[in-house]
């Protein structure tokens, strides 16, 4: 199967098909009351990601009323603990080449932020394969290589941690996969 639009990918997202993932929320009562003391709300079906806001717990009510009287969709995450990632980037399969990625440390920068200064470069299949077993947790590397096994040829993006996060309680968040 392949994902070409960010409307597949978020359906297939939310419903839990793409990995260990940050808990979501399209009501923000419900964002509220899991006690998140912070969330991120991301507009949804915006080109090139769209607008991303932090909020904290007391300010998800009012921000979602904002954001709706903008006319913007949204969703909100749980936030990600940025402060203790250990290594992000995206991979993919390539015939005949095999798993390469463009892999680094982002200090808490947007991907394309942290290409942009050089913080991820690309890898050889051999750097991407020992960045991966060092950093990856067993289960982290099992979700990897099942999205690697259904969604040939895609795009998988991820950042890793020092400790377990995300509804998987894995090491690892997977944020995309993509064909496009």
């Amino acid at each position: 199967m392949e994902i070409r639009t960010k409307q597949h990918f978020y359906r297939l997202w939310e419903a839990g098909q793409l990995g260990n993932k940050l808990r979501t929320w399209r009501d923000p009562a419900e964002a509220y009351r899991s006690g998140c003391p912070l969330v991120g709300f991301r507009e949804v079906g915006a080109a090139g990601g769209g607008r991303f806001q932090m909020a904290a717990r007391e300010e998800i009510v009012p921000t979602a009323h904002d954001w709706r009287m903008d006319g913007r969709r949204f969703m909100i995450c749980e936030a990600a603990p940025d402060h203790r990632a250990t290594v992000q980037g995206e991979v993919v399969e390539m015939v005949p080449l095999g798993l390469v990625g463009v892999l680094g440390y982002s200090n808490g920068l947007r991907m394309r932020d942290a290409i942009a200064r050089g913080l991820l470069v690309h890898r050889t299949r051999l750097e991407t394969k020992l960045i991966l077993d060092r950093y990856m947790d067993e289960g982290s590397r099992r979700e990897l290589d099942r999205l690697i096994e259904r969604y040939p040829g895609a795009a998988v993006e991820f950042t890793c941690y020092d400790l377990p996060v995300g509804e998987q309680n894995l090491n690892t968040i997977f944020w995309e996969v993509r064909h496009y």
